[in-house]
């Protein structure tokens, strides 16, 4: 079977403008993949923002049990959920506030 007549429909290429295609950078779909990109990681860093601080403060129930507040803080502080706390919060600040250009340089 000759699937020749199928090609264009099983690989997608640029279309030709002013008489060349564009590169891989100017590609409309590069710019696509940034966004699908920076969107994981925003949606990433939020639930895991949302999920740490969730039991953080279920760990504030230990001064209804006779802890103190500042050795609850301190606890808090030294657990595993608040360093993920602490990276998800500078990698949803990098994801909103870092600019990325469409086009690395040079290229």
């Amino acid at each position: 079977m000759n699937f020749a007549k199928y090609r264009s429909f099983f690989s997608w290429t640029a279309p030709v403008v002013n008489g060349r295609r564009p590169s891989y950078n100017e590609s409309p779909t590069c710019k696509g993949t940034d966004r699908m990109i920076r969107l994981f990681l925003f949606l990433l860093s939020y639930g895991l923002i949302v999920t740490t601080c969730t039991t953080m403060i279920t760990y504030l129930n230990y001064t209804s049990m006779g802890f103190d507040m500042r050795t609850v803080a301190i606890f808090i502080l030294r657990s595993a959920d608040f360093a993920m706390f602490a990276g998800a919060a500078v990698l949803l600040l990098l994801t909103v506030y870092v600019r990325v250009p469409s086009r690395l340089p040079f290229s």
